[in-house]
């Protein structure tokens, strides 16, 4: 569980406002869940938290207090930060300069989220560019097929 006050992953961020975030009913939502266990988890992999969740006979709020005991797959990876990280405001994709208010920094919670936000845009609309070419080639193919009169097929 994250044993601070301070949430891990503002609300006034830039991966906070990513608009194609799931959702899922009756449960927390992802940036809750996150900064009520400490755990980071993407939003292609929330959704096998989320099936989790359902399986499971717990309330939402017990679900998120056992998770890394109880529903972890393998034993959650922890890793000290040391040093200091560095990057350049005018990097959109890590400081959200362009999507969050003047006064937003965000922290290492936040531009981790911000990237794997960024992929999971970037995955899903790739996804459905590959099912729109695949339903484009078997439409060809049928019209290929219902060209050729010893196919049987017809158009």
């Amino acid at each position: 569980m994250n044993k601070t006050d301070e949430p891990l992953i503002h609300p006034d961020t830039l991966s906070c406002k990513f608009d194609g975030e799931p959702s899922y009913a009756d449960f927390v939502s992802r940036h809750e869940f996150i900064n009520s266990t400490g755990i980071y988890v993407t939003p292609m992999h929330f959704y096998n938290i989320c099936r989790k969740f359902k399986e499971s006979s717990e309330t939402a709020a017990e679900f998120v207090e056992n998770y890394e005991e109880k529903y972890a797959d393998l034993p959650v990876e922890k890793i000290n930060l040391q040093g200091t990280f560095k990057y350049e405001m005018t990097d959109v994709c890590i400081s959200g300069i362009d999507r969050n208010s003047e006064d937003v920094y965000p922290n290492i919670w936040e531009i981790v989220d911000a990237l794997g936000c960024a992929y999971y845009a970037q995955r899903k609309a790739l996804d459905e560019k590959n099912e729109m070419i695949n339903e484009l080639i078997s439409e060809m193919r049928q019209k290929q097929l219902a060209a050729m009169p010893s196919s049987g097929i017809k158009a």
